[in-house]
């Protein structure tokens, strides 16, 4: 996915006269009420249409699937999730976040869990753990003839493969930096902005090494929900978005996801959390609101700052932007899906682009829009089942003559028989 990077200065809570909040969007309410009962209910974004995100909903309660906001869009009229329920996801095939915009008010006495799994404890397989929504895949620990996989996502990490020895004996980062101690040294930035805009969720992390084959863990998720009227959190209510750690503590975990929240005014007693429950870094949390008596707990801690009017959902059509435009002179399709998730090691899988069986030097080809050109363009590249894990800054290229706010940069790197999963970070100065 595209990281569009930049940063808003915190700002002091306004307290404002109640009334709803204007959030600009056709078809309101079109998917009706979220009210499910039961102990567990899984929803299920594979089924969502796909479309824009504010378009026509289709005659099911499914949600929209937008590629080119990278989400999956339900726009209900009221939401209640009861006392004893938990809502789970499974995930879309792209993996994109989650996005609940709500005509009226979200009540929430039960749970909404947006976790990343656990590593995969086979040692006769190579198996990713899969993230939350909008959050990214955990690595696998080595089995014979392959190499021990690291995290995926922007601040994904091998982990402790070797038990506080081996080649990145560090936690993953995304809002923090994660880390191991043992006077290791951190190579993973952190990624994403305050504003959780645009939205995205947590990275994995490789294998625990005190944990023979035990696989690392996935980030968690990431949820907009935004609501004109108000949310509140019961005594028991949360919203979760954790990297879940493994059987040992070690490095298992990914880390925490992204978790925003608008609305008029936020109550209750719940809590709301995007923690890596190991030493990989925590996520993000945003309470835009108008009304915030503070008894809502939010871990990591963050400071409830007021909407802005209207409410921004997504980045701005002249954001910064970034994507790889081709590998090796073949462009990926326009919603890749890095689908590297396999069990046994072998077997046909569907590539965005194919490359050479043999190591060969290819060149990635990145597009940045609405960057200077003093920005710094990284690419990341994690390889399966060798083991790579690459992080490759790229060269600035070449200007557009008939754009000029758009620049393209290369670099060159050996990839080695099998899939790789490419993900460009760009950092204005």
């Amino acid at each position: 996915m595209n990281q569009r990077l930049f940063f808003l200065s915190a700002s002091a809570l306004l307290l404002l006269p109640a009334h709803a909040l204007d959030i600009d969007y056709r078809n309101k309410g079109a998917d009706g009420v979220f009210a499910p009962t039961g102990e567990s209910v899984v929803v299920d974004l594979s089924l969502a249409s796909p479309g824009s995100w504010d378009g026509a909903t289709p005659e099911h309660d499914h949600g929209i699937y937008d590629a080119e906001k990278w989400a999956v869009v339900f726009k209900f009229s009221s939401v209640n999730i009861p006392a004893g329920t938990t809502v789970t996801f499974k995930n879309h095939p792209s993996r994109a976040p989650v996005v609940w915009l709500v005509d009226g008010d979200a009540t929430i006495e039960g749970r909404v869990d947006l976790s990343g799994a656990r590593g995969d404890g086979d040692p006769n397989r190579l198996a990713l753990s899969e993230p939350g929504p909008g959050g990214f895949r955990g690595g696998d620990y080595q089995i014979i003839g392959t190499g021990s996989v690291s995290g995926l996502g922007p601040g994904g990490a091998y982990g402790n493969p070797g038990a506080g020895t081996g080649p990145g004996n560090q936690g993953a980062s995304f809002g923090t930096a994660g880390s191991l101690g043992w006077g290791a040294t951190i190579t993973v930035p952190t990624y994403g902005n305050s504003s959780l805009i645009p939205l995205i969720g947590g990275s994995g992390i490789g294998p625990d090494g005190n944990a023979p084959y035990f696989g690392g863990g996935a980030g968690g998720g990431a949820i907009l929900l935004a609501a004109s009227g108000r949310i509140h959190l019961g005594a028991a209510g949360a919203i979760q978005a954790n990297g879940t750690p493994g059987p040992v503590g070690a490095a298992g975990g990914g880390t925490g996801g992204g978790i925003r929240l608008v609305c008029e005014s936020l109550t209750g007693l719940g809590s709301i959390e995007a923690l890596s429950k190991t030493y990989s870094g925590n996520g993000r949390i945003r309470l835009e609101t108008r009304d915030f008596p503070g008894t809502v707990v939010a871990q990591p801690f963050t400071v409830a700052v007021p909407p802005r009017n209207p409410v921004q959902l997504w980045p701005e059509t002249n954001a910064p932007t970034a994507r790889v435009v081709s590998v090796a002179g073949v462009e990926p399709p326009p919603d890749p899906r890095a689908e590297i998730s396999f069990g046994l090691v072998g077997g046909t899988r569907n590539s965005d682009i194919p490359l050479p069986a043999s190591s060969v030097s290819n060149l990635v080809t990145i597009e940045t829009l609405n960057l200077p050109s003093t920005a710094t363009v990284t690419f990341r590249v994690v390889s399966i089942p060798s083991g790579g894990d690459l992080r490759v800054k790229a060269e600035l290229a070449s200007v557009d003559p008939q754009n000029p706010s758009r620049l393209l940069w290369t670099n060159t790197v050996v990839m080695p028989p099998g899939y790789h999963a490419v993900q460009v970070v760009a950092v204005s100065p």
